[in-house]
């Protein structure tokens, strides 16, 4: 929609991205259990992996989106599940356990039906979607694996502000945001407001709380999911 509406996926990363870290320090300063010094923390290592993570793979995927169908493009960051058990096997020297590749196949099938993408327009398909559809995936991946393994005091909420705002420099030194002091700039914050709320600072949150308990794995998601999808077909039949 937002391309639709005349916006590139610069313009809109860059808007995504800065009101999805406005939103975070807002929700800073309402809790005051996440109040503190975020400079005491791993903050150079947040920004890393808000820069190498968030930022790369919403730039990635953005550019995806651009260059072929949403049902294609989500297909190809899906690959993210057995992207982060390969990087979690590498680290660990441990292969994955069968049923981790058993439920990531299974979520794979499962995306494929439920984002129609064998209706979709595959005529679209470009090198550069290709490439950038595979390299959000990656990064997406790596911010998975790496917030699975930072210890930090910090409240959630500042983590998550500060691993996004410590990606701003780097997007804003490709794609300055001078386009948000142009004409229509105001409706590209709105949709970067609805974009940085719920594709930023929701799923940053839920995560930065999740994957502490649960590994960079997923492990416990994706028995979870091959459970859920096993006794849904044994009450289809």
């Amino acid at each position: 929609m937002a391309y639709h509406d005349g916006w590139n996926e610069f313009q809109i990363t860059a808007s995504q991205m800065t009101a999805g870290a406005a939103l975070l320090w807002l929700l800073v300063l309402l809790q005051r259990q996440a109040w503190g010094n975020p400079f005491k923390g791993s903050w150079i290592k947040l920004s890393l992996v808000g820069m190498f993570g968030l930022t790369a793979s919403t730039l990635l995927y953005n550019t995806a989106l651009s260059e072929m169908d949403a049902t294609v493009a989500i297909v190809l960051l899906f690959q993210f599940t057995w992207i982060t058990i390969l990087m979690d096997s590498i680290a660990n020297r441990k292969w994955p356990e069968r049923n981790q590749w058993i439920a990531v196949m299974m979520i794979m099938l499962g995306t494929l039906c439920a984002v129609e993408s064998f209706e979709a327009d595959w005529s679209r398909f470009t090198y550069l979607g290709i490439i950038c559809g595979i390299g959000a995936a990656l990064t997406y991946g790596f911010f998975l694996f790496m917030a699975g393994r930072m210890e930090t005091h910090l409240h959630p909420f500042m983590k998550s502000a500060v691993m996004i705002t410590g990606s701003l420099p780097l997007l804003y030194l490709i794609y300055p945001p001078v386009v948000f002091f142009q004409t229509g700039g105001g409706s590209l914050l709105l949709w970067g407001l609805g974009l940085g709320g719920l594709g930023q600072a929701l799923p940053t949150i839920a995560f930065m709380v999740g994957i502490p308990r649960i590994g960079s794995t997923l492990q416990r998601c994706l028995e979870l999911s091959n459970y859920l999808s096993v006794l849904w077909l044994h009450c289809s039949f």
